[in-house]
């Protein structure tokens, strides 16, 4: 499945066709449509909280302007969409390139649709800071909408799967045998993140070094301490492009919520993650406000180059530049 780079949360990717009796509201995919028109914040939420793609998108589109009204705008669809919100699995997947994973999310996501959910799938870029922030605004819009399952994916390695692991229920890290990454995951810590590990194309030749991988991803898991959700993490093989494995992934999966959810796990690390993405935001307003004013881009210039001069230091410089923008 190969996709193509976009600059929204949402997003389409060419795939397979669905079937026929997929509807609009229960897709795989939400199809962002650009409108010139632009309807009332009432009439929207409406439209929102029936389901309505359309609608949805235009919200999101709010979200993730940059204009003060379209930002204030959103705001209120924000707030008069929470009551109808916090009702769905948010799911976390990632892995490095060639790991398969969206072939992996496509059939995933059908087996899902085949049980009568209704799943939206987001992505986080990681060189987007507003990307990050729009999209816990943007899963409360699909929440509304009726969405009952968001897969968050990452789009590429790094930054984003902090970010992803810091807005999910449940994390899910795939990976392939006998890439020679397996290691290099350890010391990155992100199988420390994981609730899950997923080892894809577990097929055909490679049915064999998949299952070593798996006896050695189980040993790695059971080196790290205990997991706050007392929950402990598992391995499974699957192959996503011969939809092999992946009702056993599911069950998994809802095993972990109705785990967490009998211990209140779920709840109190939601509500751990809101305080956070509260923090959050306002570092990176401050921040954005801060660098964009015009006297601090031309001192800032200023800075560096008496850093570069040997002339100043980074510490009072800095001190220079904040009580310039008071």
């Amino acid at each position: 499945m190969s996709k193509k780079p976009k600059s929204s949360a949402l997003h389409e990717t060419d795939g397979v066709s669905s079937p026929s009796d997929i509807t609009d509201a229960s897709s795989i995919k939400i199809i962002q449509q650009k409108r010139r028109a632009r309807l009332d914040t009432k009439t929207l939420v409406a439209d929102i909280l029936n389901g309505n793609i359309t609608a949805l998108s235009r919200a999101i589109t709010l979200v993730e302007s940059s204009n003060p009204k379209h930002l204030k705008q959103a705001n209120v669809i924000i707030k008069l969409c929470l009551p109808h919100a916090n009702t769905s699995v948010r799911i976390g997947i990632t892995g490095v390139p060639g790991v398969g994973k969206s072939t992996f999310i496509e059939a995933f996501g059908l087996h899902l649709t085949t049980l009568g959910k209704k799943v939206a799938v987001l992505a986080v870029d990681p060189s987007s800071s507003l990307s990050k922030g729009s999209i816990r605004e943007s899963i409360i819009l699909c929440e509304a909408a009726g969405f009952d399952t968001i897969v968050i994916e990452t789009v590429g390695v790094g930054q984003s799967e902090i970010a992803v692991h810091s807005m999910v229920d449940f994390f899910l890290l795939l990976k392939i045998a006998g890439a020679g990454d397996e290691l290099q995951g350890i010391k990155r810590g992100i199988i420390e993140m994981a609730d899950a590990i997923a080892i894809n194309k577990a097929d055909g030749e490679n049915i064999k070094a998949a299952k070593l991988a798996k006896i050695e991803f189980n040993r790695a898991l059971h080196l790290y301490p205990q997991k706050e959700s007392e929950w402990q993490p598992k391995v499974s093989l699957c192959s996503a492009l011969h939809r092999e494995g992946i009702d056993d992934l599911w069950v998994l999966i809802s095993d972990y919520i109705d785990h967490t959810k009998a211990n209140n796990y779920f709840e109190n690390h939601r509500t751990e993650q809101n305080k956070f993405w509260l923090l959050q935001t306002i570092e990176d307003r401050l921040k954005s406000q801060f660098f964009n004013q015009p006297e601090i881009k031309v001192a800032l210039n200023t800075q560096l180059q008496l850093i570069e001069d040997g002339e100043t230091t980074p510490f009072v410089a800095a001190e220079y530049l904040l009580k310039l923008s008071h």
